[in-house]
């Protein structure tokens, strides 16, 4: 299934690329109220590039890093506006534009981007266009992407069909590049015959591993490498530079019945079975924390069992699934695996406490305003002290006079917050009160006992500060993203703070704000660190939009 839903996201985009013809570039400036215009070059390998076509993607929330506001996965929640391809002069224009974040990216596949922060493959430019403006300068550099192809077979010598390998791009000193710092990896699948090829790389040298899926009936940790029969770390790296095709990297994987079964059971306090709940489950390290992203079982029976394949020796814990309407939660249950299956491991859910406030907003009985009440959307979730495992946040949303009620709730420190992605953009959350006290850290929650008397005190605001991050030519590393943040001051405890990423001008508009002072702050997130700075205080007031000019902290490390 996965690789069924891979294939059509891709299906999807070049369907989406050949519904309309590409328009060719004009350079003349669109005349007003004719929308707004982006126009830009393609290179590769260092000469204008003709026939290479781009998307213009709606980027929506501009709080997230450029490099993942679109990727070659898919569109997701995003748009695609327009479609443009370049000239004879690698030239390319973007035409009746309306006013809003955009990321321009070219759709190449077979050529390669320089990697950016993050490791997606994707490398495009997050512009905040505003009305009827000119953007020109938004270029690209690619350059002919080199290519590994190999055979995958089973100890049998039989090919192995639509396994997924991994190519991680290692940095120069041999380790891997952490993601959070610039990792470049691609996934690809075997055919029918047993074959891979992997395109569009970027030079380097590169670990190609294999890491079969359950469905596939291997073991979900258990990895094969090129030049290492399962193991990552004394593989061998592969060399790749432009435009060259490395041939023959081929891997050999254990037999299908590799990796062990754990199986169990979901129960209530009282015993009784919880059917049709999914379980996850994930690798845990010897202190307990997690070690690995997480992974879903199977959904529970009608007599609530559950059981999970493909398992290596290896700590593990497992958790129950539950939505917000449950009323319920469970605790992780860790297990191990040694040399054999694994069974009667036993997840209890429990009835969670239930939690009753009232959401408010500060500085205004506006009715227009308070209307929108039930469209903001508050996150719960509880944490204990040390407590590493992703919690299952509880969600919910005020009834329009504000009331608002939820259960479910797990012990431990309780906080809540404002999903942004689900609420109006203008509201903010300045603060959590329980009866009357503040609670910066948190709301304790106890097992059994209602949470009660709680405020969420939200804030209102139509003004923004909008500027201009000033960068030194030729100071930022390709990929780098520059974070600006306005934290409210206040007198009893801090005001509303929003951050947005900067353009790829170094622009930027923080929206929803409402009259006050604000501390601006810049970070420049780059592969080898953060380096932030403070910058000045801003006043916001009636509601207008705040110029300002920033500088970006080139050469100071957090």
């Amino acid at each position: 299934m996965e690789f069924v839903t891979r294939l059509l996201r891709w299906v999807g985009i070049v369907a989406l690329l050949s519904a309309t013809a590409f328009g060719q570039s004009e350079t003349a400036s669109p005349p007003a109220g004719a929308g707004a215009q982006i126009s830009g070059t393609v290179n590769v390998d260092g000469k204008p590039a003709s026939g290479i076509p781009l998307l213009l993607v709606t980027s929506g929330d501009t709080t997230r890093p450029a490099a993942v506001a679109f990727s070659l996965g898919g569109v997701g929640d995003r748009t695609v506006k327009a479609r443009a391809v370049t000239d004879s002069q690698g030239h390319y224009t973007f035409q009746g534009i309306q006013a809003a974040p955009y990321v321009v990216f070219p759709f190449s596949p077979i050529l390669a981007p320089p990697p950016v922060v993050g490791g997606i493959t994707a490398a495009g430019q997050v512009l905040n266009v505003k009305e009827d403006e000119t953007v020109d300068g938004v270029d690209f550099s690619l350059s002919r992407g080199g290519i590994i192809t190999g055979k995958v077979t089973r100890s049998d010598g039989q090919p192995a069909i639509q396994v997924s390998l991994s190519l991680t791009m290692d940095n120069q000193k041999g380790p891997s590049i952490d993601t959070a710092t610039g990792r470049f990896s691609r996934e690809i699948v075997t055919d029918d015959r047993g074959f891979y090829r992997a395109y569009g790389l970027n030079p380097g040298r590169y670990t190609v591993c294999t890491y079969p899926s359950q469905s596939s009936g291997y073991a979900l940790n258990a990895t094969f490498c090129y030049g290492s029969s399962a193991d990552r770390a004394h593989s061998k790296l592969v060399e790749v530079a432009g435009g060259d095709e490395i041939s023959n990297i081929d891997i050999s994987i254990g037999p299908a019945s590799v990796g062990y079964a754990a199986s169990g059971r979901i129960s209530d306090d009282d015993g009784n079975p919880v059917p049709g709940v999914n379980c996850y489950f994930y690798g845990q390290s010897d202190d307990g924390r997690m070690d690995g992203g997480m992974r879903y079982g199977a959904l529970t029976d009608q007599n609530g069992e559950f059981q999970i394949h493909g398992l290596v020796p290896g700590h593990y814990g497992v958790s129950a699934q539950l939505d917000g309407s449950s009323g319920g939660y469970s605790d992780p249950v860790p297990f191990q695996i040694s040399d054999s299956d694994l069974s009667n491991i036993l997840v209890t859910v429990h009835t969670g406490s239930s939690i009753s406030g009232i959401v408010t907003v500060e500085g205004t009985q506006d009715p227009g305003v308070l209307s929108q009440l039930p469209n903001v959307q508050l996150q719960m979730y509880s944490q204990t002290p040390g407590q590493s495992v992703f919690a299952m946040p509880v969600m919910v949303n005020p009834a329009p006079d504000g009331a608002f009620q939820a259960s479910g709730i797990s012990p431990g420190q309780l906080r809540i917050s404002m999903n942004r992605l689900s609420s109006p953009p203008n509201f903010s959350v300045i603060r959590v009160e329980q009866n009357g006290a503040p609670q910066p850290n948190g709301i304790t929650a106890t097992a059994g006992q209602p949470v009660t008397g709680v405020q969420v005190i939200l804030s209102y605001g139509t003004g923004s500060i909008r500027g201009i991050v000033a960068v030194p030519k030729g100071s930022l590393p390709s990929g780098s993203q520059m974070v600006i943040s306005a934290q409210g001051i206040g007198d009893a405890s801090p005001g509303p703070s929003k951050s947005v990423i900067a353009d790829a001008r170094g622009r930027f508009e923080i929206g929803g704000l409402p009259d006050a002072q604000y501390q601006m702050s810049v970070s420049l997130r780059t592969g080898s660190g953060v380096q932030s700075q403070k910058e000045q205080v801003v006043t916001v007031s009636g509601g207008q939009p705040t110029d300002v000019a920033l500088t970006v902290p080139v050469g100071k490390q957090n």
